[in-house]
Parts: C-alpha cells; structure tokens; sequence
C-alpha cells in the first residue's frame, strides 16, 4: 500500500489518525499535508523501510509519532526536521 501525496488534503480538524496494520510500505512526500492540526500519528506494524523529512512535511504540532514494528532501515537526512512539537517517537523493533 501506498501513502499518495496529499492523501488527507482538507482534513484540517483531525487530531488523531491511526494507520497500524494497513500493509503501508511507501509514503509519498508530502503524503500528511493539510493535517495542520494533528497530534497523534501511529504508523506501527507495516511495511515501511525508509523515512525522511519531507514525508512528514506540514506535522508542525505533532507531538506522538509511532513508527515501530516496521522494517525502517534508513533514516534520511534529519526526518524529523518539521515536527518542532514532537516529544514522542517510537521506533522499536525496525532495523535500523
């Protein structure tokens, strides 16, 4: 399964959004943009193997971010770059 840019386009009131166990290995860049209020993210138990910033782009409050139990084995140049409220990050159980 793959995350499209501007998947969640409009969505603008969303808090919470909970994609565990979808079957995900790709997202897009730019794939969470219009999520502008989103605090929690769980993308645990897919098939992800890489991450980089700009598949996070527009998370500015994000403050939970799972990502365990998926097969992440690289982490691009600074992923993390635009979420300046996280304050939770799982990444257990990956390979990196």
């Amino acid at each position: 399964v793959i995350l499209r840019a501007n998947s969640f386009n409009g969505l603008i009131s969303l808090y919470q959004l909970k994609l565990g166990n979808n079957l995900i290995s790709i997202i897009e860049n730019f794939a969470f943009l219009g999520l502008e209020n989103l605090n929690m993210l769980y993308l645990e138990r897919n098939f992800l193997s890489r991450i980089n910033k700009e598949m996070f782009y527009g998370l500015e409050i994000l403050s939970d971010l799972i990502l365990s139990n998926n097969m992440i084995n690289n982490l691009g140049f600074m992923p993390f770059f635009y979420m300046k409220n996280l304050k939770y990050l799982s990444i257990n159980n990956n390979q990196i």
